[in-house]
């Protein structure tokens, strides 16, 4: 018995045998040290509030329907439907509107600088930040966040490609203080600066999807940074003024940082500019804010959306259409699946429980994280197990759940060692918390694969091989019935 099916760049398999896989806005993350210090003085939950106000945490509601419309197409497909029956049986998404995920996208970089705190010259004159926003793979220093362009070409597998231009330095001929610290202080901060290039620069190239706004510009501004959650910080928001045009199009999401963390030491560095653009893209921040609601950690900082480090992780890319995984969602074992490095390959598994159900709301994905690429400051090697909860909020726009506020995590990373010192003492995650020969997944080790309301999935990762650039093991759903496997299908 053979069932196969193609849609998009799916091939969906359901049969007797083993087979073999090979395959919002922003807020910029605070240190401990400041949070101890807002917890101290009182400050710690008007800045929660002004975050939860700016919904740094919520992902961005056209990426949210796009990854819904996903995970339906491959619950009708694990059913053994064909791609006429999934189309006929589901609306497409919306229409894409922001900033495109692949293909070339345009932006600019905009920066000012104020009479009273002038760039730091000659290391941040506007050819040398050139370089460390649009340069190539090793054009700058800091390797693997040398260019927002380079990351970003890695963490896509080449399927992003930012270009553009860097803009000024615009200097205002005022001191910093006179910026109104409002939305509309920074709004007309940042007409003023584009209006003085809007006669010598085009504009149009950077409204991507053609609806008649430029999807997204970066502002860095010179000077000291602010507190946590206040005006003179790193987040990504958007411009609601909609009669400021520049060559006919409106302005739409912007992110908004420092040149230098340390001004007037130190120079321009992109990570922030790279964790920004991510938001940018659509994806929320993964760290918690208010340790008071749900368990700490969620990721243990291993992703660029927690704490400005390494790659991006399975379910983003996944997400973002930078990864198909490969899907199992029957019951049954899959022997010898091999993944290779997620951070050069797009290769992941995703785990669907109970196929027959409502929706693939609550799954598991699994990568081989290895210690390349975006990923080579990590802390070692192997597979990371991810919990993911893409439940739909009453109001259908976007998640129930997600890092920062609510009692569960949209996106939590299993310790394989079991200890939960993420949860428990908001650690990173260290060596242990990789899953490495000799480790297994079910449903009752510690952690295990129960759903979050305490029901045994079935599912189980074991046999794990040594780790490496690839890796194997044996994954699947507890019982005999019919093996059922999504598997991507290699264009080239």
């Amino acid at each position: 018995m053979l069932k196969c099916c193609f849609y998009k760049n799916i091939c969906f398999i359901c049969f007797f045998v083993f087979i073999t896989i090979s395959t919002a806005y922003g807020l910029e993350p605070a240190t401990k040290e400041q949070i101890d210090k807002y917890k101290k003085d009182g400050t710690w939950q008007a800045r929660l509030n002004k975050a939860y106000e700016i919904g740094n945490h919520k992902m961005d509601p056209d990426v949210a329907a796009r990854l819904h419309y996903k995970l339906r197409q491959l619950k009708i497909l694990s059913q053994g439907d064909t791609e006429l029956d999934a189309m006929e049986q589901m609306a497409p998404p919306p229409s894409w509107q922001g900033m495109p995920t692949t293909g070339n996208v345009n932006m600019f970089v905009l920066l000012i600088e104020f009479s009273d705190m002038p760039h730091l010259s000659p290391v941040d004159d506007q050819a040398n930040i050139v370089p460390e926003i649009f340069g190539a793979e090793g054009a700058g220093g800091g390797y693997p966040y040398e260019s927002l362009a380079a990351y970003y070409q890695r963490a896509s597998y080449g399927l992003l490609n930012l270009q553009g231009a860097v803009l000024g330095w615009y200097n205002t001929g005022q001191p910093r203080s006179a910026v109104e610290e409002t939305s509309t202080g920074r709004h007309n901060l940042i007409k003023e600066a584009l209006s003085s290039f809007d006669a010598s620069h085009g504009f149009s190239v950077y409204d991507n999807d053609g609806d008649g706004d430029i999807d997204y510009f970066a502002v860095v501004w010179t000077g000291p940074h602010g507190a946590w959650a206040s005006f003179w910080w790193g987040y990504q928001t958007s411009f609601y003024d909609a009669s400021y045009t520049l060559d006919g199009k409106s302005l739409r999401k912007y992110s908004w940082q420092w040149e230098s963390y340390s001004y007037p030491s130190g120079s321009f560095s992109p990570k922030v500019l790279i964790h920004e653009t991510g938001h940018a893209l659509g994806l929320p921040d993964y760290y918690d804010y208010n340790g008071s609601v749900g368990p700490d950690g969620g990721v243990g900082n291993l992703d660029m959306m927690d704490a400005n480090w390494g790659d991006h992780n399975c379910f983003s890319k996944f997400v973002l259409d930078w990864l198909t995984p490969a899907v199992i969602s029957c019951k049954g074992t899959v022997p010898s699946i091999s993944l290779r490095s997620s951070a050069s390959y797009g290769d992941a598994l995703l785990i669907m429980p109970d196929a027959s159900g409502s929706a693939f709301e609550e799954f598991f994905m699994v990568q081989n994280r290895y210690k390349e690429r975006n990923d080579t400051s990590y802390p070692t090697n192997g597979l990371l197990i991810w919990h993911v909860d893409a439940t739909l909020s009453a109001s259908g726009w976007n998640y129930l759940y997600n890092n920062s506020y609510t009692d569960h995590k949209l996106l939590r990373l299993m310790e394989a060692d079991g200890l939960e010192e993420i949860e428990t003492y908001n650690r990173s995650a260290d060596t242990d918390d990789y899953y490495k020969q000799g480790a297994s997944f079910k449903n009752n080790t510690r952690p295990n694969s129960r759903s979050y309301n305490g029901h045994p999935t079935g599912i189980r990762i074991f046999n794990i091989s040594p780790s490496g650039e690839t890796m194997t093991f044996d994954a699947g759903i507890y019982g005999t019935g019919i093996q059922s496997i999504i598997i991507p299908l290699l264009l080239n």
